[in-house]
C-alpha cells in the first residue's frame, strides 16, 4: 500500500511540522517519501515556502508529517506546533519506495487465496488513499486557497497602505514645496524690500555726506578766511607792539646804560674819595708816628743848656694836646665785574611786563649777617629799596616792590653789579 502511495503523482500532505532535525541546509525528514526527493514546504500562515531535499526519516505518526532542519524552518518562521503543506517536485532517479512488509504465515493459512485478499485489500486501501488524498488535496487547496487569498489580501492592505503612504506624502511633499515656495517668495519680497531699502539709506547718506563735506569745506573756507584776516591782523598787532617795545627798550636801554655810567662813575668817585681818604688818614699815621718817635728820642737826650737869654718855663703851662686819630670811614662794598643779562640766572623766570603786579627781587640767602649787609648795601647804591628777611638760619635779601614792566631793567641794572642770580618772588599786596 505504501509503495502504490509513494508512487502516486502529485503527492500532497497537511499536517504538523517539527524541528529536531540536527543538520545543515534546506534538509528535511519524512516517514515515507524517498531519500534525495525535493519537496516544497508551505506556510499557510505567512505564506512562506521553501524547497527541501528528504534526507533522513521519522516515524510514521499522527502528531507530525516532517521534520526540518534548523535553516529550513527559520526561513519559514514556523514555531511549534504550526501547520505546513507539502508538495513533491521531483524524485531521484534511483527511488527506493518503502516495501509493505509481507503478511505472516498464519494469515495466508487462513485465507487459502491470498492472491485475491491482497487485490481486494489492494483496492479497497487505494479507494481510501484516493479518497484520502481527495480529502486532503481539498483541504490543502483550501488552505492554499485561504494563504493566497490572506497573502492577497495582505498585499492589497500593503499595497492600498503604501498608496495611501504615498499620497499622504506627496501631499506632505507638495504641501512642504508649496510652503517653501511661499516662504522663497516671502523672503526674496522681504530681501528685495531690503535692498531697496538700504540703497535708499545709502543714497541718502551719500547726500548726506555731500552736503556735509560741502558745508564743511564752506566754514573750513570761511574759518579760513577769518584766521587769516585775524592773524593778519595780529600780526600788525605785534608788528607795532614790537616796534613800540624795541622803542621803549632801545629808550629803556639808553635810560639805564646812562644810569649804569652814571652809577659806575659815582662809583668811581666815591672809590677815589675813599683812597684820597685812606691815604690822607695813611699820612697823618704816618706823621703821627713820626712826631711820636721823634718825642722819644728827645726824652732820651740830654736836656739842653738854659739859654741865660731865655725865659724861664712856666710851671703853669700845658702841653697842647695830641692830634685826634683820623675818623675811619664807613666800609663801601667791592663791586665784582657785570654780567651780562643773558647769562644771568634768573628763577623761575621773567613775569609778564603787562600784568600789573610788583614783585620782589632776591639777591641770595647768606649765613652771614654782615655779608647780607654789604650785599644790601650794593643794592642801596643802584636806588633800590631793600629789606633782610631771616629764617632757616639764613638772611635773604630782597629788592622790594619793582614795578613788573621795571623787572626787566632792575635785573639788567643788578647784572651791572655782578649779581649774576636773581629769584623773582611776586609781592603779596
Amino acid at each position: 500500500m505504501l509503495d502504490a502511495q509513494a508512487r502516486l503523482g502529485n503527492f500532497n500532505q497537511r499536517g504538523v511540522a517539527t524541528q529536531e532535525l540536527n543538520q545543515k541546509g534546506f534538509c528535511a525528514a519524512h516517514p515515507s517519501i524517498p531519500i534525495n526527493s525535493r519537496v516544497n514546504v508551505l506556510n499557510p500562515s505567512n505564506g512562506r515556502e521553501i524547497i527541501v531535499s528528504i534526507t533522513g526519516r521519522i516515524p510514521a505518526s499522527t502528531d507530525r508529517i516532517i521534520d526540518l532542519s534548523p535553516e529550513a524552518a527559520d526561513v519559514l518562521k514556523i514555531s511549534k506546533g504550526d501547520i505546513v503543506a507539502l508538495t513533491i517536485l521531483a524524485y531521484p532517479d534511483d527511488a527506493d519506495f518503502p516495501v509493505a512488509a509481507e503478511p505472516e504465515a498464519e494469515t495466508a493459512a487462513v485465507n487459502p487465496n491470498p492472491q485475491t485478499d491482497n487485490m481486494a485489500l489492494f483496492m479497497m486501501m487505494m479507494m481510501e488513499a484516493r479518497e484520502a488524498r481527495e480529502a486532503r488535496e481539498a483541504r490543502e487547496d483550501r488552505a492554499i486557497r485561504e494563504a493566497r487569498e490572506a497573502r492577497e489580501a495582505r498585499e492589497a492592505r500593503e499595497a492600498r497602505e503604501a498608496r495611501i503612504a504615498k499620497e499622504e506624502r506627496e501631499e506632505r511633499e507638495q504641501k512642504a514645496a508649496k510652503e517653501a515656495r511661499d516662504l522663497s517668495e516671502a523672503l526674496i519680497d522681504a530681501l528685495r524690500e531690503e535692498r531697496e531699502a538700504r540703497e535708499a539709506l545709502e543714497a541718502r547718506l551719500a547726500k548726506d555726506e555731500s552736503e556735509r563735506e560741502e558745508r564743511e569745506q564752506r566754514i573750513a573756507r570761511e574759518t579760513r578766511e577769518a584766521l587769516m584776516e585775524e592773524l593778519d591782523a595780529r600780526e600788525a598787532a605785534v608788528r607795532e607792539e614790537l616796534a613800540s617795545r624795541d622803542a621803549a627798550a632801545r629808550e629803556e636801554q639808553a635810560a639805564r646804560d646812562a644810569q649804569a655810567a652814571k652809577d659806575a662813575q659815582a662809583a668811581r668817585d666815591l672809590q677815589a674819595a675813599i683812597d684820597a681818604q685812606a691815604a690822607r688818614d695813611a699820612q697823618a699815621a704816618r706823621d703821627a708816628q713820626a712826631a711820636k718817635d721823634a718825642a722819644a728820642m728827645l726824652s732820651e737826650a740830654e736836656p739842653p743848656e738854659e739859654d741865660p737869654c731865655l725865659p724861664p718855663p712856666d710851671p703853669l703851662a700845658v702841653a697842647p694836646p695830641p692830634l685826634p686819630p683820623a675818623a675811619s670811614a664807613p666800609p663801601v662794598p667791592s663791586f665784582p665785574p657785570p654780567i651780562p643779562a643773558l647769562e644771568m640766572e634768573i628763577i623761575p623766570g621773567l613775569p609778564n611786563p603787562n600784568n600789573g603786579k610788583r614783585y620782589h627781587l632776591q639777591l641770595g640767602a647768606f649765613s652771614s649777617r654782615d655779608t647780607a649787609v654789604n650785599t644790601a648795601l650794593k643794592a642801596n647804591t643802584l636806588g633800590f629799596d631793600t629789606l633782610l628777611e631771616y629764617g632757616g638760619s639764613l638772611y635773604r635779601v630782597l629788592t622790594t616792590a619793582i614795578p613788573s614792566a621795571m623787572v626787566y631793567s632792575a635785573v639788567q641794572r643788578l647784572g651791572s653789579m655782578g649779581f649774576w642770580q636773581i629769584i623773582v618772588r611776586e609781592a603779596i599786596q
